[in-house]
């Protein structure tokens, strides 16, 4: 509940607005003029505050209107049945909307829009008749208006002209901002500079026919330029013939052909004058200095295998298997592993295993994993399309970018080359696991768990890490098996290999479409959020990485 203090203010405030619309109404209607107006102004006589003033009199205004006619809230009105005073009227009122009419007989009337929607008269509110002293106790409320009376001053002309100097010698014009010079400037140069000349610097003429001046042909000489374009030419041959009037000709194009009027006025003499103005740009650029290390080999060398499928046998001499590697508890299945090695691929034919454990892809009693490298050539025929479609033919009808570069394959080679890490699990099925991708393109490739044994073997192998063919640079493999993702999760499918309610339940369709997501079967974006990350626990177990010497020095601040 609002405080009296606070009832108050607003009561005050709702006065101020009621005084305010009747002092509007008054001082437009025609009962009042300005001897009404004087004669209801206070001001002070003796030392009283009296109503009715003279021009030569001081006028008491007031701040607010309530304070002007603070004589209207003490007289009461005996036939209102609503209020016996104008504060009670207008607290009757509250928040209506209300205005003021002065009638035909001069009465005040109030109209709201509950309280007093016929009309209710407050004149007797708001003024007292002249006292027996003729004294106006209570003033008409327009005593905060100014009476403002038009003045004219008659000058003796015959008197001004003896003391003032009429006569006007000269117009000093306004001056110019520094702005307004400088686009001034600019505007003339737009006018004055002509049409630009076209050249051929590059000399395209005959042997027999030079072009020495650098202009398109020996039909327009730079003589032609000046004679259709230059003021000094205008001035100095006007009148004869392909000359150009003086009033259409520009500024003058080379020191050579100025007269005497333009001599430092010319394109020429403008250029030579900006240079000095800008030597800093017309430098050649500063190249920066590589100031990166080199890197120095910390190995004395490499091991190195002539051909592909020719290594070594890492054995163990103190047991029978190498740890995690016992063909009868394979416990990398459990575990997992990390194959790591540098390769430089020399040709763009071989193929073969780089690395392998057992074989994983023989049909009687498979195990242990392989990592292996293949090449595809564009001319290589589909095995289970038709014997028409090549691989170059797919690519350039399905592909619009691969997965690792964004560029077309067989974009700067005939060959691609792919590395694949395969293994083969220990469980009822003998499930074979491998580092391929799904892929998008025009109706995409979805992801199986392995090529070999999928529906779509062909396009399957063009999802595999791809490596730049590139016969110096030597490559970082980094190939991982990591038997704690959820692979199997990360797609749900029936023996036809058609996806099922799509993969798994935190799959977010209106995210990503994971079938065909790349980056989703790298383990580098979340099913569920699209959110890439670093690991997502979903996607394929096998993952096969690379990086080049170069980058990988670069990356480490070394000079390449």
């Amino acid at each position: 509940m609002a405080t009296q203090a606070e009832e108050d203010l607003l009561l005050n405030q709702r006065l101020e607005e009621v005084l305010d619309a009747i002092a509007d109404a008054l001082i437009t209607s025609e009962f009042v003029d300005p001897n009404v107006v004087a004669g209801n102004q206070k001001t002070i006589k003796n030392g009283i505050i009296t109503v009715g003033r003279t021009n030569l009199e001081k006028l008491i205004l007031y701040e607010k209107d309530v304070d002007a006619n603070k004589e209207d809230l003490s007289l009461t009105f005996e036939t209102n049945p609503n209020g016996a005073t104008l504060s009670e009227i207008v607290g009757n009122i509250g928040d209506e909307d209300f205005y003021i009419e002065v009638n035909g007989g001069g009465n005040i009337i109030l109209f709201s829009t509950t309280q007093y929607n016929t009309g209710l008269d407050i004149t007797s509110l708001l003024s007292l008749p002249i006292d027996d002293e003729g004294t106006t106790t209570n003033p008409i409320n327009v005593s905060q208006f100014m009476n403002i009376e038009q003045q004219v001053s008659d000058i003796d002309t015959n008197q001004a002209n003896e003391f003032l100097d009429t006569t006007i010698f000269e117009l000093l014009p306004s001056q110019l901002t520094r702005q307004e010079r400088i686009n001034r400037f600019f505007s003339e140069w737009d006018e004055l500079k002509g049409e630009v000349p076209i050249f051929d610097i590059s000399g395209s003429g005959t042997p027999d026919n030079p072009l020495p001046d650098g202009f398109v042909d020996d039909n327009f000489s730079a003589n032609d330029y000046s004679a259709t374009h230059d003021i000094s030419w205008a001035q100095d041959f006007q009148g004869q013939e392909n000359v150009i009037p003086i009033e259409e000709s520009f500024i003058t194009r080379l020191n050579a052909t100025a007269n005497t009027a333009n001599s430092g006025k010319t394109m020429q003499s403008l250029r030579d004058q900006l240079n000095e103005y800008l030597e800093d740009i017309d430098e050649s650029p500063f190249v920066p200095q590589d100031e990166r290390p080199t890197y120095e080999n910390n190995s004395d060398g490499f091991l190195k295998f002539r051909d592909l499928n020719q290594g070594i046998i890492i054995r163990s001499t103190s047991d029978d298997y190498i740890e995690g590697l016992n063909p009868n508890n394979p416990t990398y299945l459990e575990t997992g592993f990390t194959i790591t090695m540098w390769v430089r691929f020399l040709d763009k034919v071989s193929e073969g295993t780089l690395f392998n454990f057992g074989n994983p892809m023989r049909e009687t009693l498979p195990f242990g994993f392989s990592l292996e490298t293949f090449v595809i050539n564009e001319d290589d025929v589909f095995q289970n399309v038709d014997s028409t479609t090549t691989y170059g033919n797919f690519v350039e009808e399905q592909f619009v970018y691969t997965q690792d570069t964004q560029l077309p394959f067989f974009s700067d080679n005939n060959v691609e080359r792919f590395l694949k890490l395969s293994v083969r699990e220990n469980d009822e099925s003998e499930t074979l696991r491998d580092s391929h991708v799904g892929i998008s393109y025009n109706g995409g490739y979805a992801r199986q768990t392995s090529v070999e044994e999928g529906d779509s073997p062909d396009a399957g192998r063009l999802t595999f890490t791809r490596v730049p063919i590139d016969f110096r640079e030597w490559y970082f493999i980094v190939a991982t098996y990591n038997p704690n993702i959820d692979e199997d999760g990360s797609f749900n499918r029936d023996g036809s290999c058609t996806p099922v309610n799509y993969f798994h339940p935190d799959y977010n369709q209106n995210t990503i479409d994971c079938d065909f997501n790349p980056d989703f079967w790298r383990g580098n974006q979340d099913p569920g959020s699209g959110q890439y990350t670093s690991f997502s626990g979903y996607g394929a177990r096998c993952k096969v990485e690379i990086i080049s010497r170069s980058d990988l020095l670069r990356a480490r601040g070394y000079k390449v």
